[in-house]
Parts: C-alpha cells; sequence; structure tokens
C-alpha cells in the first residue's frame, strides 16, 4: 500500500510539473483554475491504471489528456500549445531515459532489479530522476511567456535538437546493449559519462536558447525605448510649435481687437464688420478638440496641424475621453503610432490625390474602440510573422510603431488588428475598461 501512495505521489508529480511547465508558456482563461484540478485528477488516474492492470499503460496517453484540456481553458492558438507539448515530452522522455541509461552503466548494480522491484533503491531511483527532471522543466519555465521575440525558426530549432540528445542517447543506449560480448570486458565508465554528457547538453541547451531569447527581449525593448523617444521628442517639438502658433494668435487676436475698437469708435461700422467677417473666417479655419482629455487634445491638435501641411484631409469622429483604459502615456503612444504610421503611408502613395486619413473612436459599453483608416501604396506593405512592415528597405525599424502597439494593447488585456483592403490599410484597437474609471486615464 505504501508503494502505491509513492507510485501515485509520483504521477500527481508529473501531472503538476506538466501544468507548471505550461502556465509559463502559454496563457489561460480564468477558469482554469477548476480545469486543473479535473485535468490532475484524470492525469494521475490514467497514469496509476498500470498498479492495478497487468499491463503497462503508454505514458503518452497522460500527455494526450492535455490536448481536450487545453483546447477549453488556454486562449493562445492550437498549434502553439501542441509545439510546448511536444518540448515537454521530449524532454520528459529525454531525461527518464538518460536516468534509465545512467542506471545500466553505474558498476555493480543490476538495473533490472532496480527498475522493477518495489524498493528503496528504486524510489531513490524515482526521486533521482524527478530531480533530473525538474531541473530541465523549470530552466524551459524560465523563457519568457512572450516569446515574439524569437522566431519561429529558433524556436522549432530548440525542439530539434532535444529530439537530436534524444535520438543520440537511444543509439548509444543501443551500441552498449547489443554489442554486449564485445563491450563486456570494457568498463562502462566511458557510457556513465557520455549520458551525463548528454544530459549536460541538454541543459546547455536550454540556457543557450534563454539566453537567446533575453538578449533578443532586450534588443527589442531597446528598439522600442528608442522609437518612444524619438516619438516623445517629436510630440514635443509639434506641441512647442503648437504652442508658438497660439501665442502669435493671442498676439494677433489684441491687434485685432485694437483696429475693430479704433474701426467703431470712428464710426465705420461697415468697415468693422467686413474685417470681423475676414477674421471670423481666418480663426474657422483653426481646428480644436475637446475629448475631455487635454493630452490627447493637444496630441490630435498637433498631428492635424502636420497633416494639414502635408496635404492630408484628417476626419475624425471622437468620444469623450474623461477616462481612459489606459495610462494617458501610453494611450498617447498608442494613438501618436497609429497617426504617424498612417501618415507615413500615405506619404509613400506615388500621386496622393486628396487623401484622408480617418480616425474614428467609439465606446461600446466597458469597451474603447479605436479605428484609424488610410490610403496607402500595398506594394510598400507587406505582412510576416504576424507584423506589417512599412518598408522594404529598413523593416525592423518600421515595425516597431506596431510592436509598441501590440504590446501595450496586449498587456491591457486588449486586441488589435490590422488589415489592407485593396489601397486601404486598416488598424482596428479594442481596450477594456478593466480598472474603475475614476482612476483610468491618470
Amino acid at each position: 500500500m505504501l508503494w502505491i501512495l509513492f507510485k501515485v505521489s509520483v504521477y500527481v508529480f508529473h501531472g503538476v510539473l506538466l501544468l507548471y511547465f505550461m502556465h509559463s508558456r502559454l496563457r489561460f482563461k480564468p477558469i482554469h483554475q477548476t480545469g486543473d484540478v479535473i485535468f490532475l485528477v484524470l492525469f494521475t488516474a490514467l497514469l496509476s491504471c498500470d498498479l492495478l492492470l497487468p499491463g503497462k499503460l503508454p505514458t503518452e496517453l497522460g500527455f494526450l489528456l492535455f490536448i481536450p484540456y487545453a483546447l477549453i481553458v488556454v486562449k493562445d492558438k492550437f498549434h502553439l500549445t501542441l509545439f510546448w507539448l511536444a518540448v515537454f515530452g521530449a524532454l520528459f522522455f529525454s531525461v527518464v531515459d538518460i536516468a534509465q541509461f545512467l542506471l545500466h552503466s553505474i558498476p555493480g548494480i543490476s538495473a533490472q532489479e532496480v527498475l522493477f522491484a518495489q524498493s528503496a533503491h528504486n524510489a531513490l531511483f524515482t526521486i533521482v530522476y524527478c530531480s533530473l527532471l525538474f531541473l530541465a522543466i523549470f530552466l524551459v519555465s524560465r523563457f519568457k511567456k512572450d516569446f515574439n521575440s524569437l522566431s519561429w525558426s529558433n524556436l522549432l530549432l530548440f525542439l530539434a535538437l532535444i529530439l537530436c540528445i534524444y535520438v543520440v542517447e537511444k543509439l548509444l543506449f543501443h551500441i552498449q546493449t547489443s554489442n554486449r560480448a564485445i563491450l563486456e570486458e570494457l568498463s562502462s565508465t566511458p557510457f556513465l559519462l557520455a549520458y551525463i554528457g548528454l544530459y549536460l547538453c541538454t541543459l546547455f541547451t536550454i540556457s543557450l536558447f534563454h539566453r537567446m531569447s533575453a538578449l533578443t527581449e532586450m534588443e527589442v525593448m531597446h528598439q522600442e525605448e528608442l522609437s518612444a523617444l524619438f516619438m516623445a521628442k517629436q510630440h514635443q517639438q509639434e506641441l512647442e510649435r503648437l504652442y508658438d502658433q497660439l501665442s502669435i494668435k493671442q498676439h494677433d487676436f489684441k491687434q485685432h481687437m485694437q483696429t475693430l475698437t479704433e474701426m467703431v469708435r470712428s464710426g465705420g461700422n461697415e468697415s468693422a464688420e467686413a474685417y470681423l467677417e475676414t477674421y471670423r473666417k481666418e480663426v474657422s479655419q483653426d481646428v480644436s478638440y475637446a475629448t475631455g482629455c487635454p493630452a490627447v487634445d493637444a496630441l490630435l491638435t498637433a498631428k492635424h496641424l502636420m497633416m494639414r501641411k502635408a496635404g492630408v484631409d484628417f476626419q475624425t469622429t471622437l468620444c469623450p475621453l474623461h477616462q481612459l483604459p489606459l495610462s494617458t502615456t501610453q494611450f498617447c503612444t498608442v494613438l501618436g503610432n497609429l497617426l504617424d504610421n498612417a501618415l507615413e503611408a500615405v506619404s509613400r502613395i506615388p500621386d496622393p490625390n486628396g487623401p484622408v486619413i480617418q480616425l474614428r473612436l467609439a465606446r461600446p459599453g466597458e469597451m474603447l474602440c479605436l479605428i484609424c483608416t488610410n490610403p496607402c501604396n500595398p506594394s510598400t506593405i507587406r505582412q510576416k510573422n504576424n507584423l506589417w512592415f512599412s518598408s522594404k528597405a529598413e523593416p525592423e525599424k518600421h515595425s516597431i510603431g506596431i510592436r509598441n502597439i501590440r504590446r501595450i494593447v496586449e498587456d491591457a488585456e486588449g486586441r488589435c488588428e490590422f488589415a489592407l483592403a485593396g489601397d486601404h490599410f486598416t488598424a482596428k484597437i479594442l481596450l477594456p475598461y478593466s480598472f474603475p474609471e475614476e482612476s483610468a486615464g491618470k
């Protein structure tokens, strides 16, 4: 009975380790707590059947049980779930086999007696291989959950290296056992060292890819920070120009008032009325926004002036923004990137004919929806790895804006979609109000 409890606890450990690994790699729905318990119970029960049945059930069945579970509780795409499940399976069987092959290579120990006897030696071996397995899984779990910094080719290479180590250890064990008559006079120490080396190669491979992921992530973050600093400097210059223009208009307004006062004093009412009408037309060409958020109003005004200077018609449909689903800085970063990308795309049109950039903001329920549509030259836009590039010469540089938008929106549990339809590019962003409104936008 004690042995059965020990084996069941080992199977529980396997299930917990699998859940720990998957939670470190994937995004789960809020209902996953109940699903975790159900999966762990079914996983343990399935593996424990070999304690009651005469035959031994394949351990792979327990991993296959994760597939229907993942379809219910995992938010990421299914192929991503299968990839990380394959990584876990490759590591699991590779480490377990290495542990068994090490046992076969230890002089003076009968591996068969240890593996199939209900003894303290078997329990010690189980604890050792579980420790080796936990170390390998723990190192992989330290990878960034947002692994987009590494391309799929690099991730598949990581899986391929683990599988290669698994194949090499299988072949080495086959050589060790199939040529026993030739090798029985030789020491098993070289094989023991070889298996230890293969396990260390597994750990080094994991550490190498962890380091590569960290460096790539750091490079992307530096690019995003440089882009954010450049945008902040650009926005500051735009706001300074806007302030200068307002100062000039304030000064001009004083001059106009003095002129009107003198005209009225001298009795020239008709001249004063004509002068006032001319000034009213000039003022009507000025643009101002009143969304309820001063920072957004200033940003929209600055961008409108930029587009007017570039000959672009900027059409907006706005909603009150007294509360924002993001901090003011993050929201202005998203909005500024959207409008900068739209203006850049318009500038790439060979012969623009009255280009129009449309920005629509709406609040359906507790969500804020942003839709930005602009004409573009489809030949200068391409999509790769779910990213859009607006320059063939420097694709990495010109995808930073969209990466910034996607990162901020996804961190806020929102959604963003980018689509190219004909000669128009559309960006759609949906942001939830996930915190109390009185604290939003601060």
